[in-house]
């Protein structure tokens, strides 16, 4: 099922000739996040199963970021015609253990399991590009982080919209490619992009946004 042009949000239900059926989502990220998504899907499993308080969705979103148009960004993702290889990667928990023991053993703080496994694929990728390329280039992590959780006070999960937004680290010299500096790096950057948070609340808010982005080098 693929989203039109003119579509916000497709919803297709399949009913199966041995009984069973299928809900399909698609959707714009003009409307809400994943995370919304999925609270909006256990709301609407909620009223399905009758219940008595269904909780419903909360949107204030709106006077905390007012809309704006962001220059040099689209809502849509253009994917060329190349083909892709994806792959699962299985990462037993012993060995999640093990890359944690290795950055407590290092820098004497205790890293999540996001950090850890995150960094050791940004290590890999940046063994393979050199590999490839006979010489290490910059290389840059783009994480997602869930706003509704950081703000002050924070926001509940069934605040409308999309509050997801992505800080970047970047590392550019091969010393720096080691778990436990990545996750270092990775860290001190998400908590200087967390402290600016705050400031994109309100009509003032784009301003900050907008050095945000540059400061990310973003091309604007």
């Amino acid at each position: 099922m693929k989203l039109c042009k003119a579509s916000m949000w497709l919803v297709k239900f399949t009913k199966f000739n041995c009984g069973g059926t299928t809900v399909g989502v698609s959707l714009t990220h003009k409307v809400p996040d994943m995370a919304m998504l999925l609270t909006l899907e256990k709301i609407w499993i909620a009223t399905c199963r009758g219940l008595s308080k269904p909780v419903v969705p909360d949107f204030t979103g709106s006077s905390l970021f007012p809309p704006r148009e962001i220059p040099g960004m689209s809502g849509s993702i253009n994917i060329s015609g190349d083909k892709f290889i994806a792959r699962r990667f299985v990462i037993n928990t012993s060995k999640v253990i093990e890359l944690k023991e290795r950055v407590i053993n290092r820098k004497q703080y205790y890293p999540s399991r996001v950090e850890v496994v995150v960094t050791k694929l940004w290590k890999c990728a940046s063994a393979v590009v050199k590999l490839k390329t006979k010489s290490l280039k910059p290389t840059a992590l783009f994480q997602t982080v869930n706003l509704r959780t950081r703000m002050d006070p924070p926001l509940p999960d069934t605040v409308f919209g999309s509050f997801v937004w992505a800080f970047v680290v970047i590392v550019e010299e091969e010393s720096k490619i080691e778990i436990h500096k990545l996750v270092q790096k990775m860290r001190e950057t998400k908590n200087d992009f967390l402290n600016k948070v705050n400031k994109f609340k309100g009509e003032g808010g784009y301003v900050v946004v907008m050095e945000s982005l540059k400061g990310e080098g973003r091309d604007l």
